[in-house]
């Protein structure tokens, strides 16, 4: 058998399981942010333990001037930007070396 429960009944026992909800959340909050702490202060105290090694150490920078009375002369490579086919240059080789038992390669290029 089903007991009816007043309006009153069921508004109290809905505003106490809201509560309830309410307080819930509360403690996830809090316990976030006290995660949320910790981990900034661990963070914190990592970052100064990496700062003050490396202050430790000293910084010497020496620089030296040095002069040559003469200079070689650099390599230079000099590219232009017409594309070459592999294929049509492996034929040109292949004609030169036909070419210089047959004749001339740029004879046949013009066939």
């Amino acid at each position: 058998m089903i007991a009816a429960i007043s309006a009153k009944e069921f508004f109290y026992a809905s505003d106490y399981k809201i509560q309830y909800i309410k307080k819930a959340f509360r403690v996830i909050n809090a316990l976030r942010l006290s995660l949320f702490v910790a981990g900034l202060t661990l963070t914190a105290q990592s970052l100064g333990i990496v700062v003050r090694e490396v202050f430790e150490y000293p910084v010497v920078t020496t620089s030296v001037l040095q002069t040559q009375s003469s200079v070689e002369f650099p390599g230079v490579t000099v590219c232009n930007l017409n594309r070459v086919g592999c294929h049509q240059l492996f034929l040109k080789a292949r004609r030169a070396g036909a070419g210089a038992r047959a004749g001339s390669w740029q004879d046949e290029e013009r066939k």
